[in-house]
């Protein structure tokens, strides 16, 4: 747990410098802010590099990377939407929180889209971003097909040994990307902004629930590997028991 300390710690000193820009008397009406916490966990536990966990058919998993887009954050009103953000990427390893300011008042929900918004998915070359954008040419780094000139929205890769045991030789890898692979999470709860101060949230997901869930489940035995394009059943299939898997809710 110690480990986490020194994220918060710069979470807690980022607030505190955001909102301490409140105090500006000329500022009217002042701000509050957004907090969203990505909590992703493999096996229950907190997501890791080299993490390893058992699936549901009792196959060893070894996790070599999860990255994902967001996209499309909004604050919801009574008569419209507040855009937070067009476009955020998880990757492990890397901090899991994001902050965004916020007009105080009165809010009805919640929404962001999991992936790239169409908009910024199609005919787009990465340099035309920042470098350290998140579509940028850095930070989407085995993010982005250039043969295909869009964005992956969600890779998750790994090895697995199919008989239970240690021998991680059989590399699974699920590449998922394409405008019809956008899907929408949303919470209702209402909630309120006040001046200076912050309102959290929390991204949840399990991604050993991308393999298996109520109405369908994968064999890394028979599918492992899509790329979208080379094996687009499997890129449907895994891609609903991912988004069915995801919840976005106040802390």
């Amino acid at each position: 747990m110690q480990k986490f300390m020194p994220i918060l710690g710069l979470l807690a000193m980022s607030l505190a410098l955001s909102l301490s820009s409140c105090r500006e008397p000329d500022v009217e009406p002042l701000p509050g802010r957004v907090v969203l916490t990505a909590d992703f966990t493999f096996g229950g536990e907190a997501v890791e590099l080299g993490a390893t966990a058992a699936d549901h058919l009792g196959h060893n998993l070894r996790l070599e990377g999860f990255r994902c887009y967001f996209g499309s954050v909004e604050a919801l009103t009574e008569d419209g939407r507040v855009e937070l953000a067009d476009v955020e990427l998880y990757n492990t390893g890397d901090s899991a929180w994001w902050s965004w300011e916020l007009p105080a008042g009165e809010y009805t929900g919640l929404r962001l889209g999991m992936g790239v918004p169409a908009e910024m998915n199609a005919d787009i070359d990465p340099s035309i971003y920042a470098f350290n954008h998140p579509l940028g040419v850095a930070e989407s780094g085995g993010m982005f097909w250039t043969w295909n000139t869009g964005y992956i929205f969600t890779r998750l890769e790994g090895k697995a040994d199919l008989t239970g045991g240690e021998n991680f030789d059989t590399p699974f890898a699920f590449h998922v990307g394409g405008d019809p692979f956008f899907g929408v999470l949303a919470t209702d709860e209402s909630f309120t902004v006040e001046q200076c101060s912050a309102v959290g949230f929390r991204l949840r997901g399990e991604l050993l629930d991308g393999l298996s869930g109520t109405d369908d489940s994968i064999d890394l035995a028979v599918d492992a590997i899509t790329h979208t394009g080379d094996n687009m059943p499997l890129a449907e299939r895994y891609n609903a028991l991912y988004l069915a898997s995801l919840t976005v809710e106040r802390k």
